[in-house]
């Protein structure tokens, strides 16, 4: 082995000794559970902090999903929600007019009665989760290819429609572990939901997401709700958040 050969060989030993030692100390510590599969015990025993069944139904109770995609979550208790501005840009862009551009000037409401209704916008708190996969099971027992996806659609609208059809409810038979697990999630859908505060597009949504995923974006990605319900407005907080 040459003289230069020899210092290549331990210049890359020494990078695959550095890599070795940072990849034991990154180690990741972490994991993802549903709301009814939290790992109360694991953690308790590693950390100290045992979380109780009304602290883990708080945190669910508080967590929201926005028909469309987004997630969201109750901050306090008169019904505040807070989530990213592009979930609520479209609701900005329906209320925007041309005298008033809420989309490139923002829109802050001072009081709850300058809030204004957001079109077509829904949020689902989930309140319920239940097993039904020995309902769908048997309702597959037997079955192959395409009769098995007719009674699995049929299996699930029957459990959806028999969870609740009040436009306050929505129900959704979710499929976990490939097929493991089938569980019923029943929602408390909010339709009254408005604007609170939406900062301007040019601040809120600078560098866009392929900056986003690539580089630190430094910008004002926020947008507030705030939800009711019933038909005197009562504020939708004061039931979700438990306060």
């Amino acid at each position: 082995m040459t003289k230069v050969e020899s210092k290549l060989a331990t210049l890359v030993a020494g990078v695959l000794l550095v890599c070795l030692v940072f990849a034991q100390a990154a180690q990741a510590d972490e994991g993802m559970w549903t709301f009814d599969n939290f790992p109360s015990h694991t953690v308790g025993t590693k950390y100290g902090f045992t979380p109780s069944q009304d602290w883990l139904d708080h945190v669910r109770l508080s967590s929201l999903r926005i028909a469309g995609g987004c997630s969201a979550s109750f901050i306090s208790p008169q019904g505040l929600v807070m989530t990213n501005h592009h979930c609520v840009v479209e609701c900005v862009e329906q209320l925007s007019t041309a005298q008033q551009n809420f989309e490139e000037n923002g829109f802050s409401a001072k009081t709850p009665a300058e809030e204004k209704k957001c079109p077509d916008f829904e949020l689902d708190q989930l309140v319920e989760i239940r097993d039904v996969t020995k309902d769908v099971l048997e309702a597959l027992t037997g079955k192959t290819g395409d009769a098995a996806n007719k009674a699995l659609n049929a299996k699930r609208a029957d459990l959806e429609q028999s969870c609740g059809s009040d436009a306050s409810v929505r129900c959704d038979v979710v499929s976990l572990y490939q097929g493991g697990v089938y569980d019923l999630y029943r929602y408390k859908r909010y339709n009254d939901v408005r604007l609170v505060f939406a900062p301007e597009f040019s601040v809120a949504q600078f560098g866009g997401d392929p900056d986003n995923f690539n580089f630190p974006r430094f910008d004002f990605d926020i947008g507030l709700l705030r939800a009711y319900e019933g038909e005197n407005r009562r504020l939708a907080g004061i039931i979700c958040t438990g306060a």
